[in-house]
């Protein structure tokens, strides 16, 4: 099997190194031809275009910035999609993933979903939740693949269903980060122990293991070397809020996550990891 990956940005790129490290002979692009040529390697071959993806690929794992960037990739293509596997595997909308399958299918190629749970060093430790939407032939023959970077490969059910059930997970994440960081700004302006409450947090049903996860991010306030950007949340929870109004939620508290989000990129700190979060609900005094 030749595989491609179009997008090699964050997540992209970990996903390379360790499909690498596996065995994998890869074709990469990137718009932006720097970020893969960091990683070229015997095992690691840099595409200059789209259409030489094509060519030289069977399956091409697409893990790009939003919907559009996509639909960018694909109308670039002029090559054939005939016998060829798009893997999309970034957060869009169920309705979005659908309008790509239709689009491929037209244009003679295969197309399924994979998004997973997790980031950077869920890859690196092979701890990866990846949700598939897919026909149980397509998950059948790919589910090898992502079981060198997951703990767990799961198809969902039909192209759009992993997509729907990927954007009710990261609606958690961003709510979770958001109410724990009230919670742990208050007490610290109160000068309360923080440790004291960690002890009894950990102990009742309210206790989430992502909130020890960025804990010391929040104590010390060092939001670098992100995992997932704050920009990127953003972009999420924006989408997250259009198919929630689609599906009649009320989304009150969605909006008010997007105006917490965006204060924080207005405030240049869209780089930096999605926790930063704390900085824009406890603002250093």
């Amino acid at each position: 099997m030749k595989i491609g990956i179009a997008g090699i940005g964050l997540m992209g790129k970990a996903l390379a190194l360790k499909l690498a490290d596996a065995g994998f002979e890869l074709n990469i692009y990137n718009r932006t031809s720097r970020r893969a040529d960091e990683i070229a390697s015997e095992k690691i071959k840099v595409i200059k275009s789209p259409d030489e993806l094509i060519q030289n690929c069977d399956s091409i794992i697409l893990i790009l910035s939003d919907y559009n960037a996509i639909c960018d990739f694909l109308s670039s293509i002029n090559e054939s999609l005939k016998n060829k596997t798009i893997i999309q595997m970034g957060t869009i909308s169920s309705g979005e993933s659908e309008i790509l399958n239709e689009r491929i299918l037209v244009r003679g190629g295969d197309y399924f979903e994979a998004p997973v749970l997790g980031s950077i060093k869920q890859i690196e430790a092979k701890e990866l939740i990846t949700l598939v939407g897919s026909n149980e032939k397509q998950f059948t023959e790919y589910k090898n693949v992502f079981e060198w970077v997951s703990k767990n490969v799961v198809r969902i059910g039909k192209v759009g269903d992993a997509a729907a059930i990927k954007l009710a997970l990261n609606q958690l994440i961003a709510s979770q980060t958001a109410v724990f960081a009230m919670s742990l700004g208050y007490l610290r302006n109160k000068n309360i122990s923080t440790e004291l409450f960690m002890q009894i947090l950990r102990e009742s049903a309210l206790y989430a293991p992502t909130f020890d996860k960025k804990l010391q991010n929040y104590l010390e306030r060092d939001f670098e070397n992100p995992n997932f950007p704050l920009k990127h949340l953003l972009k999420d929870v924006r989408l997250m809020k259009g198919e929630f109004e689609r599906a009649e939620i009320n989304t009150e508290v969605l909006k008010s996550l997007v105006s917490l989000i965006e204060d924080g990129v207005k405030n240049k700190l869209g780089e930096k990891d999605y926790s930063v979060i704390y900085d824009v609900i406890h603002p250093i005094k």
